[in-house]
């Protein structure tokens, strides 16, 4: 008996709009679940389809309604022109393809990363009135156990294969991962995006717009100035990176001190830079896409300097002096 045809919540979801033959294009997405469409309208415009699997269903309900509290504090985010939520498919505004890495000129850009850093303040100031069910981003934290996580997909996909750890090793990382844990846990907590980077802001006339914000949640302050500033995509020198830096600070309403600003900044860029270079290389090694090779460079570069810069990191950073020259030579040459 043959089994009848059941249509992919796709094109499920186009046939309901009457969109099935509306011409479309697939969109590049990073390493997100989700897959992205550019769909020709009926009206001569454009629209992004965006497809959720099932198993992820959840984080559609949160992206609507991070979207919603981020629009409605004046933040542009795509627009929601169709929705079946059911199938996990939403039509939403084409924000464009210019990203902010696509800015040349060094001073329109900046004034991009001063705009969007006065906004998070600003999102930041606003979400402490808030009660912890303003959004889902309200009610959950970047936790100690995604952090010890994070710190350790690092020593076991990127430090250890290139030299095992010996026991001392083994015993002097958990030191460090315990310190940086804990200081991170007693900073300050503020709303945060949680991915910010360039690639995340589309620019479109005199707007920039946020996009994959459905894992936004409060957690360490500076976290998302440190990864929208140190963000290998952009690859920021350290003069820019630190005139947008003094910018935040003087949006932020937060009055720690010159040293105890300093050392969670730098904190946060170990935790930062830590999670992106494993997550480069994890998709490298055990998911076949180099594409991510050519910013570990950069990366790799920035959490060496700041490994160096953070107290409560010393641990780490005593772990990886033997490993620099050996990833620089597997990972640096590989990216060229």
């Amino acid at each position: 008996m043959t089994e009848p045809y059941l249509p992919s919540p796709l094109d499920a979801a186009l046939a309901d709009w009457a969109l099935t033959d509306a011409p479309r294009t697939q969109l590049t997405g990073d390493v997100s679940p989700r897959q992205y469409y550019r769909l020709r309208l009926p009206d001569g415009g454009t629209g992004v389809v965006m497809v959720t699997p099932a198993e992820k269903l959840p984080s559609l309900s949160d992206w609507l309604a991070i979207g919603d509290w981020l629009a409605s504090h004046g933040l542009a985010v795509p627009r929601v022109l169709r929705r079946r939520v059911d199938l996990g498919v939403l039509l939403i505004e084409d924000g464009g393809d210019r990203l902010l890495t696509a800015v040349d000129d060094d001073a329109t850009a900046d004034g991009w990363y001063r705009d969007t850093l006065s906004r998070l303040a600003d999102l930041e100031r606003t979400a402490a009135g808030d009660t912890k069910t303003a959004s889902p981003a309200h009610g959950r934290i970047l936790t100690e156990e995604r952090m010890r996580w994070e710190l350790r997909r690092y020593r076991k996909v990127v430090a250890a294969p290139v030299t095992d750890l010996d026991d001392d090793e083994l015993a002097l990382w958990k030191r460090g991962e315990d310190q940086v844990v804990a200081a991170l846990l007693a900073a300050p907590r503020v709303w945060m995006h949680r991915d910010l980077h360039a690639r995340n802001l589309l620019i479109a006339d005199d707007r920039a717009m946020w996009i994959d914000f459905q894992d936004a949640m409060m957690g360490p302050w500076q976290y998302d100035a440190v990864s929208l500033l140190f963000d290998p995509y952009a690859a920021l020198d350290e003069a820019r990176r630190e005139a947008l830096r003094a910018h935040y600070l003087a949006c932020s309403t937060h009055t720690a001190g010159d040293g105890e600003a300093d050392a969670l900044w730098w904190l946060c860029a170990v935790q930062r830079l830590i999670h992106c270079v494993a997550c480069y290389v994890f998709v490298c090694e055990h998911q076949a896409n180099s594409a991510y090779v050519r910013y570990l460079p950069f990366a790799l570069d920035r959490l060496r300097e700041v490994m160096a810069r953070c107290e409560a990191a010393e641990p780490l950073a005593r772990v990886m002096a033997p490993r620099w020259a050996a990833l620089a030579e597997r990972w640096c040459a590989y990216a060229e």
